[in-house]
């Protein structure tokens, strides 16, 4: 350790809130949020209510129904398996390996299940409207072989 003394550039141990000498404190304030006015030349666009962000295709969403009493019970069924296999695995006198084997194909057969549900649900849903394109599409090439 050495007993020099520290230059003026040295940290004293005591920490001020005080502005230098003769500048003002500068304070932060709260931008708003408010409405930009229409001349405003910040060159971002201003999205309305009603307006799409640039670059987005604005449809409609179509409304999925929820899931059938059937759905949800299987896939709770789906969600148990393991925890079940476990308990049964402490409680039982079934072999280890029995029951990873009861319990993977348990659980493969119970989301196929529901795959094949959620699937049937989506297929009900009447069509999609078609997407509106961004871009005109390409002219044909020309017929020309020269």
């Amino acid at each position: 350790m050495s007993t020099g003394t520290a230059g003026p550039a040295a940290y004293d141990g005591s920490v001020t809130n005080d502005p230098p000498a003769g500048e003002p404190e500068r304070r932060w304030q709260q931008p708003s949020f408010g409405q930009q006015p229409p001349g405003d030349s910040s060159g971002v666009p201003a999205l309305g209510p009603h307006a799409p962000a640039p670059g987005a295709s604005h449809l409609p969403a179509r409304r999925v129904p929820p899931p059938s009493a059937v759905e949800t019970v299987v896939g709770a069924l789906s969600r148990v398996v393991w925890p079940v296999a476990i308990l049964l695995l402490f409680t039982t006198r079934l072999g280890f390996v029995s029951l990873i084997i009861i319990a993977i194909v348990t659980n493969v057969i119970l989301r196929a299940i529901k795959t094949h549900l959620r699937q049937r649900r989506y297929a009900a849903l009447p069509p999609a409207p078609p997407a509106p394109q961004a871009y005109p599409p390409h002219p044909p090439p020309p017929d020309d072989l020269r």
